[in-house]
């Protein structure tokens, strides 16, 4: 699955795209505090903790063994 979610809790672009991602995050300032909390709510629930360190644990286990 993929980390960032368009829109949502990041922005995504391709080449090209990038000038109109900035111009929008520069004249949307509430909705870049919006998509940080959304963004940091994610990373905690999806990246840390037990779950998170058990699927790097069998990662590990999987490339060494």
């Amino acid at each position: 699955k993929k980390a960032i979610k368009d829109g949502k809790n990041g922005y995504l672009a391709n080449p090209g795209e990038w000038y109109g991602k900035l111009e929008y995050l520069y004249k949307h300032p509430e909705d870049n505090k919006k998509i940080a909390k959304v963004a940091r709510e994610d990373a905690v629930k999806h990246y840390y903790g037990d779950e998170f360190r058990k699927e790097i644990e069998e990662a590990y286990d999987y490339f060494t063994n």
